[in-house]
């Protein structure tokens, strides 16, 4: 939730009432300094920096106490001062957000303005909208989802694409709102979901994404008239978790803008005037007679695993005697794209023949080696404890007594 206005000059970071200058490491409620001490300055300059990202304890301690032995009890004490200091959810908004046992987040919409003879002065109002994340890689399979997807928001005005965690909503999201942004005068606004903890914070994060400041109280209002004249498709991504609030921001963007709406969801908004379109995992081959490297290559699962392990591997070569063994790797998968791509980066280590022996120890061994993936597709398991953690106590006793059939 950081974004950048035109602007020339030294830097400072605008939140609420709050200016920041980091070049001085001054603090100004309203325009008058504020008393912050050396320490909680630089831990409030590295939570502005990372607006809106989880900020690690231990790279939070690092920065500030270098080269130095430091607990984490010290640190929760320059964060209580800070909150202290910003009045943090005293009758007003919270700029802190605490992930237990891992870290902090700067949780309000921050803007970056410029200092004006280092004066703090920088009514920032309109900043650059969020765009659409850089696609690193070659997306595989979907086509015809992604052609499906092209035709029915031309004439759908809401479409929600659902499946399990790792099954590519988000890639087939963007790569398909990508094509579709010439289409739209006012052309794509990509508002990721999957930061936020608390579905009340919702309009703070589609405020950040569409770059405009909003109000305190009423926030909605301020985006609306924003939105009034605006020919736009906003793309709602990772709902799951806030499914109800983003079910209802939906039909508020529908019925009181012209804006188009792309949703990625584990399940149905269940929103007034939703289409849901339900991706499929990637195609594998029938069972039956064996089949050469060129056949097999024609279906998407395959073609996937061997793009993904000649990225990690660069002397991987496909031949007709790694058929059956990658079809069988990628079966045991379940054409699931991400636990395909996890599974690939292991292909250097064991071999496919030792890869496929690997798979029944469960899902330690589909970690992934990229470090800046979210924690969520960091590993198998952590895409399925995303899922496990959204359910009710309820539900997860039931899965618990389903689990032993």
């Amino acid at each position: 939730m950081f974004h950048h206005t035109h602007t020339s000059g030294p830097s400072v970071f605008v939140f609420g009432p709050f200016e920041f200058h980091p070049t001085q490491r001054v603090l100004r409620r309203a325009g008058k300094p504020l008393r912050i001490g050396s320490r909680a300055a630089e831990v409030l300059l590295a939570l502005l920096e990372s607006a809106g990202t989880l900020v690690k304890k231990r790279a939070l301690i690092a920065r500030v106490w270098p080269g130095i032995s430091v607990e984490e009890g010290t640190l929760r004490v320059h964060i209580a001062a800070l909150r202290k200091l910003l009045a943090d959810g005293q009758n007003g908004p919270h700029y802190i957000e605490n992930v237990t046992g891992i870290g902090y987040r700067f949780a309000a919409l921050v803007t970056l303005g410029n200092e004006t003879n280092g004066d703090a002065s920088s009514g920032v109002t309109t900043v650059e909208r969020a765009k659409l994340p850089v696609v690193l890689t070659r997306p595989i399979g979907h086509a015809q989802t992604q052609a499906r997807l092209r035709c029915r928001l031309s004439s759908d005005r809401f479409v929600t694409i659902v499946g399990p965690g790792g099954v590519g909503k988000t890639t087939n999201a963007v790569a398909t709102a990508n094509r579709l942004q010439s289409s739209y005068a006012h052309g794509v606004c990509f508002v990721d979901l999957g930061s936020i903890t608390d579905g009340a914070r919702i309009a703070v994060v589609l405020a950040a994404a569409l770059g405009i400041a909003i109000p305190a109280h009423n926030p909605m209002q301020k985006i609306m008239e924003f939105l009034d004249d605006k020919r736009l498709l906003i793309l709602l991504d990772n709902c799951e978790h806030v499914v109800h609030d983003a079910a209802l921001l939906a039909e508020q963007l529908l019925s009181e803008s012209k804006v188009h709406v792309l949703a990625t969801s584990r399940e149905p908004l269940r929103a007034r005037g939703e289409h849901v379109l339900r991706l499929e995992p990637l195609a594998l081959p029938p069972i039956g007679p064996p089949m050469t490297a060129a056949q097999a290559l024609g279906f998407s699962a395959i073609e996937l695993f061997v793009d993904r392990t000649m990225a990690c591997l660069n002397t991987f070569r496909f031949g007709d005697d790694d058929v059956a063994t990658i079809t069988c790797i990628c079966r045991r998968l379940d054409g699931l794209p991400l636990a395909i791509e996890l599974a690939a980066a292991h292909v250097e280590q064991f071999g496919l023949r030792g890869l496929a022996a690997r798979l029944g120890d469960g899902l330690s061994l589909l970690g992934n080696r990229r470090r800046t993936a979210t924690l969520r597709h960091q590993s198998l398991r952590a895409t399925l404890d995303w899922s496990y953690n959204l359910l009710s106590r309820v539900e997860q006793l039931a899965l618990h007594r389903l689990a032993l059939f």
